[in-house]
């Protein structure tokens, strides 16, 4: 089993900049992270962020994303995932 798997994104469009997927094993428990390094280059939005905080907005999104997956993790049989690897949950093998 790899310690450390990564799956990097590129963004363009409304932002560009790349986001990151880290999936590690840390004693036996999966940690997933992600980081992202976004430019916002649509004119609306960039002026809408004056007024709105875009990375709170994207934050709380991604923190649904973050407690979904945590969610439907816990619905699966903890034997099912301790057979696999983060290569493979990220390669859809599981």
């Amino acid at each position: 089993m790899s310690d450390q798997t990564e799956l990097t994104m590129t963004y363009s469009g409304i932002y560009s900049g790349t986001g990151k997927w880290t999936i590690s094993d840390i004693n036996g428990q999966t940690r997933v992270t992600y980081e992202i390094n976004l430019r916002i280059e649509s004119t609306l939005i960039r002026l809408l962020s004056s007024v709105l905080s875009v990375a709170s907005i994207h934050s709380r999104l991604m923190e649904k994303v973050l407690s979904g997956l945590a969610q439907y993790l816990g619905q699966m049989d903890k034997r099912t995932l301790y057979r696999h690897s983060p290569d493979d949950i990220l390669k859809n093998r599981v």
